[in-house]
């Protein structure tokens, strides 16, 4: 049984924020990808302290730096039911800082494979899923000022602009096994980080169980 979303939200306020929080509604997921990115301009890069889902923990899943840009996905299983806050809290305030989350159903909590694109250009990862039915989600940070356009197969959580950055998420489902590129076009080449991960079906099907 191929993955499915459950619901997407996002915060893209964050302008020199130690943390972020936001609301996101999970009806019966069984996965919470939580992806984010930041900009340290003029500072050095924070240490991220939490990531949690209703007070609950989520597991670093994969992590993309190219100078002062970075992304990163989290995921946690079994994420509470309902309106829950999303919190991401960093050791100390970054310039930049938005985020994305992503309830998944039937999905397995570990990530097929992961991969991840930095440096100057246009943000696009390939992976080669192993599963079919899988979900693949990536999130991205770049210098560039400008509207970018998602891939023909990726659905956009979010995208917009802080302080002259670009950040931005997407998801993509599967088929079959087989490479899937995440990919971004039209905006300004630049330097980025792009973070890419992605979440095959639970072994058995659906069962019930959050960001860029």
């Amino acid at each position: 049984m191929a993955v499915t979303i459950d619901a997407t939200s996002n915060f893209s306020n964050g302008l020199n924020q130690t943390s972020l929080t936001f609301s996101h509604t999970c009806t019966g997921a069984s996965v919470i990808v939580i992806m984010f990115v930041r900009r340290a301009v003029s500072e050095s890069i924070k240490a991220v302290s939490s990531v949690t889902y209703d007070g609950v923990s989520a597991s670093l899943i994969k992590q993309e730096t190219s100078g002062d840009n970075i992304a990163e996905i989290y995921a946690l299983a079994a994420p509470s039911a309902g309106a829950n806050d999303v919190v991401i809290t960093l050791a100390s305030s970054q310039r930049v800082f938005t985020a994305s989350a992503v309830s998944l159903i039937g999905a397995s909590a570990v990530a097929d494979i992961t991969g991840g694109t930095s440096g100057s250009g246009i943000p696009s990862t390939a992976v080669t899923t192993t599963v079919g039915g899988s979900m693949v989600l990536d999130c991205f940070q770049s210098f560039a000022n400008s509207n970018f356009t998602v891939g023909a197969s990726q659905t956009q959580i979010y995208q917009d602009t802080l302080n002259s950055d670009r950040g931005a998420s997407s998801y993509e489902s599967t088929v079959s096994a087989g490479s899937v590129t995440m990919n971004w076009t039209d905006g300004a080449s630049d330097n980025f980080s792009q973070a890419v991960a992605a979440f095959p079906p639970s072994a058995g099907g659906a069962f019930l169980i959050d960001i860029i």
